[in-house]
């Protein structure tokens, strides 16, 4: 009987590291979920994955049936400006999210890639209608300063817009950087618009 006290000890001790493996793995797991969602959780847009995978999949659509795409960056440097732990910050976020989404047709997809960073993938759009696009997304940007009770907020925001017509070897990733790059092209209110 002197046995059990130190059985039931060791028993304790057993369950206890099993305890913090499977703490350890239900932590890994919940990493890697993170990893593979595709939704922003704030704006119920798409995030930066999602954007990849819709891109993969317009890739595959100009492989097969010639349809041409253009992805469109939008960055509003003001949005920075507005600290995280303000409500407001939020607001605005969903806001814009909001704005940009309703300005484009079902079929083409909205993403929020960062803090300040916003994507459009257009669907079977050519570079023929992309400036009267991206004059109506800045249009409807510029008008969360309207609409947001914050007087210090008045965005510029920042177009770039990549139009694939060429699949070739393609990654998504390369048509993302390629989009992003252009964002540093933009100046003074005027989009970049190139083509891959």
């Amino acid at each position: 009987m002197a046995d059990q006290p130190d059985d039931l000890l060791q028993r304790i001790s057993e369950l206890e590291q099993q305890l913090d493996a499977r703490s350890q793995q239900l932590s890994s797991i919940r990493e890697q979920l993170a990893s593979l969602a595709t939704v922003d959780e704030q704006t119920h847009l798409l995030n930066l994955n999602g954007l990849k995978e819709f891109v993969r999949i317009a890739l595959h659509r100009l492989q097969r049936h010639d349809e041409p795409f253009t992805l469109v960056m939008v960055r509003i440097p003001e949005i920075n400006d507005i600290p995280k732990t303000d409500p407001n910050f939020a607001e605005v976020v969903t806001h814009t999210a909001t704005l940009l989404s309703s300005g484009l047709r079902a079929l083409d997809s909205t993403a929020r890639i960062g803090d300040e960073s916003f994507g459009a993938l257009l669907a079977g759009t050519g570079t023929e209608h992309v400036p009267m696009i991206l004059a109506r997304l800045r249009t409807l940007v510029t008008a969360a300063n309207i609409t947001s009770h914050i007087k210090e907020y008045d965005p510029k925001p920042l177009f770039s817009a990549i139009v694939v017509t060429d699949a070739g070897d393609i990654e998504p990733e390369q048509v993302i950087t390629a989009a992003n790059e252009g964002l540093t092209d933009a100046q003074d209110g005027a989009p970049a618009i190139s083509e891959l």
